[in-house]
């Protein structure tokens, strides 16, 4: 996985309200590096027992690939006007990592399963 080819930026054309209620996000990859992308979503605010709570979980699509890099979309939902995100990558080898703001996380099979 080529960590240094993705590339998100909050607050951009990356991730911005198209109408309303909808907020798209979109992230870049290198080319044929990974086979899906899921964003984990939710308030920031939602815990419960010291853990943070999700409330979506989207699939992103391809939108668009050029001769270096791809990139992915989806539409998301705040009811609040206020949502925590981060992205789950996983490889054509099946292997994923969490990327959010505080950087790149390896996952193990149990904390990618929900």
């Amino acid at each position: 996985m080529n960590k240094a080819a993705i590339y998100h930026r909050p607050e951009s054309e990356y991730a911005y309200l198209y109408t309303a209620d909808e907020l798209r996000l979109r992230i870049r990859t290198a080319k044929n590096d990974i086979q899906s992308i899921s964003v984990v979503a939710g308030d920031p605010y939602n815990w419960q027992n010291g853990t943070w709570q999700k409330s979506a979980n989207v699939v992103m699509k391809k939108t668009l690939v050029t001769e270096t890099h791809q990139y992915w979309q989806a539409s998301l939902t705040a009811p609040f006007n206020r949502l925590n995100y981060g992205f789950i990558l996983t490889d054509s080898l099946g292997d994923s990592i969490f990327y959010g703001d505080q950087g790149f996380e390896t996952l193990t099979s149990s904390s990618n399963d929900d």
